[in-house]
C-alpha cells in the first residue's frame, strides 16, 4: 500500500506533511510560525512560509515574506544562494501541483519562479504548457516571456525532452 505522505514534497517539515496533503494550510501555517519563533535564523522555514501563504492565495504575504528574508542577505553570492533556496523549493511544490493536477496553482508558483527568475528557460516551457492546459496562454505572454530570445541566448540549458512535450501541447 502507498503511503499518500510519499506523495507531498518531501521539503515540507515532518509535522505539516498531513495538513499539506488536507490542504489544510492553516494549521501547517501554525507549525511553521512555531517553528520560526524557535529557529528565527532559519531561512528554509520563511521560504515555506511564505509558499504557504501562497497556497492560500495570499500572494502579497508570500512575496512580503520572502522579499523580507532576502534582504537580509550580506552580498549578492548570499542572496544568489538563498534565492536558488528559494527557487528549488518552489519548482518542487508547482511540480507537485502539477502531479495531482492542480494546475492553477501550479501556474501560479511558476508565475512567481519566473518573476525572481525570468531567463529560466524550462520554468517558462512549463509555465507555457500550463497556460496551454488553462487555456490562457496568448501570444502576449510569449512575447512577455521573451521565449524566442531566450531560446536563441539559452539552446543548451533547454531541457530537450521539456522542449519536444512544450511543442507537442
Amino acid at each position: 500500500m502507498v503511503d499518500p505522505l510519499s506523495s507531498v514534497p518531501t521539503f515540507w517539515h515532518h509535522s505539516t506533511r498531513e495538513w499539506i496533503l488536507k490542504k489544510n494550510y492553516e494549521e501547517a501555517l501554525k507549525v511553521y510560525e512555531v517553528l520560526i519563533e524557535d529557529e528565527p535564523e532559519s531561512r528554509t522555514n520563511y521560504w515555506h512560509l511564505g509558499l504557504l501563504f501562497l497556497l492560500q492565495e495570499n500572494e502579497g504575504t508570500a512575496q512580503t515574506t520572502w522579499f523580507m528574508v532576502l534582504s537580509e542577505a550580506d552580498a549578492d553570492e548570499e542572496s544568489t544562494q538563498w534565492l536558488h533556496e528559494l527557487l528549488a523549493i518552489l519548482d518542487e511544490e508547482a511540480g507537485y501541483q502539477q502531479t495531482i493536477e492542480d494546475h492553477q496553482t501550479a501556474w501560479v508558483i511558476r508565475q512567481h519562479i519566473r518573476e525572481f527568475d525570468p531567463s529560466n528557460i524550462n520554468n517558462i516551457l512549463l509555465l507555457i504548457q500550463l497556460s496551454v492546459t488553462l487555456e490562457r496562454l496568448s501570444i502576449d505572454d510569449l512575447v512577455e516571456w521573451k521565449i524566442v530570445e531566450l531560446l536563441k541566448q539559452q539552446p543548451l540549458s533547454v531541457h530537450p525532452t521539456l522542449l519536444l512535450t512544450t511543442l507537442a501541447t
